[in-house]
């Protein structure tokens, strides 16, 4: 969650750990081509209609270096670079 307010990235995500599993949402009008454009940097998500962009992590296998990275290429797509 802090890696998303890092780079400003839009989530509905709920805030509190209790409430929510090993995935981030994270909202983007343009979430298709994202989809098509993070799998192009090995990055792996699904989209869910209309703008819903989803990331899983599994807690056994997937490193903070690895959120940011993904957020990062995330971020930078969405701003068009």
């Amino acid at each position: 969650m802090e890696v998303c307010d890092h780079f400003a990235l839009r989530t509905s995500t709920p805030r509190d750990p209790n409430r929510r599993g090993h995935h981030l949402a994270v909202h983007h009008p343009d979430a298709k081509r994202l989809l098509r454009e993070l799998a192009d940097h090995k990055v792996i998500a699904d989209a869910r209609p209309p703008d819903i962009l989803r990331l899983g992590m599994s807690p056994l296998t997937t490193r903070f270096v690895d959120v940011w990275d993904g957020l990062e290429i995330l971020h930078r797509l969405s701003q068009g670079s």
